[in-house]
């Protein structure tokens, strides 16, 4: 597609249709590995469950490309996304949409990582488009049959299991300890009533499902001082 006409004759929906899933196909058909082919074709199913949203783009009849999102306390994160190779260089004009449509739909802060094939393009669009650039690390591990754990303890520390009676502690050092950089790319740290708000969505499974018996808090010297929760999503993977 030409670029100097992106965005011409470009319209979202929202409905999987068969050629939204023969989309989904033939971008997990060029993953670079069996994880992430799962992953990509796993989405349509989270889709259909009601954890993710689906913004698929279309253009003179065909699907064109497709972004998948959560959207929680009127925030969204677009998850993974996608161009078909003939439609390069609309990145901007999708990205845009798709802004548009998540603040119509209530969003008041769209953030991702654009950790997807393809996501420097979409990373320079929404550069132009006015994203502020948060950096962060993301890590994964395989933890397979090993212990997910290897506290070995301490005089004066404890990691002990969560429970809600830390709620209103946690919350604090949450609110104190976060960062200009967590408060830009999630602005609910920015108080603490916000804080309070993330938390109890966490906790009550709006990011995944909530694991408390692997989420802890640790204790030194008899108080609180930080903690750790666990989500586990429709893919099998934990978000920590």
């Amino acid at each position: 597609m030409d670029a100097s006409h992106a965005g011409a004759g470009l319209e979202l929906g929202a409905a999987i249709t068969p050629a939204v899933e023969e989309a989904f196909n033939e971008a997990a058909g060029m993953a670079t590995g069996g994880i992430e082919r799962l992953y990509v074709r796993g989405l349509i199913d989270r889709v259909r469950a009601g954890e993710l949203g689906l913004l698929a783009l279309r253009t003179g009849g065909e699907t064109a490309g497709a972004m998948c999102y959560r959207s929680v306390d009127g925030e969204a994160e677009l998850v993974y996304g996608f161009l078909r190779p003939p439609y390069a260089g609309v990145e901007r004009a999708f990205l845009a949409m798709a802004i548009g449509a998540l603040a119509r739909a209530g969003a008041g802060v769209v953030r991702t990582g654009f950790t997807w094939p393809g996501g420097n393009l979409f990373i320079a669009a929404a550069a132009q488009l006015g994203f502020a650039s948060v950096r962060r690390v993301s890590m994964a591990k395989d933890v397979g049959e090993h212990h997910l754990f290897s506290y070995v303890p301490r005089p004066g520390i404890a990691v002990l299991p969560w429970s809600p009676a830390y709620f209103d502690e946690a919350c604090r050092i949450m609110y104190e300890e976060s960062e200009p950089e967590d408060r830009r790319l999630y602005p609910l740290f920015a108080t603490p009533e916000g804080t309070r708000a993330l938390l109890l969505s966490i906790v009550q499974g709006r990011h995944g499902t909530f694991m408390p018996g692997l989420s802890a808090v640790c204790e030194i010297d008899g108080a609180l001082a930080g903690c750790v929760f666990a989500s586990q999503l429709v893919d099998g993977s934990v978000l920590v």
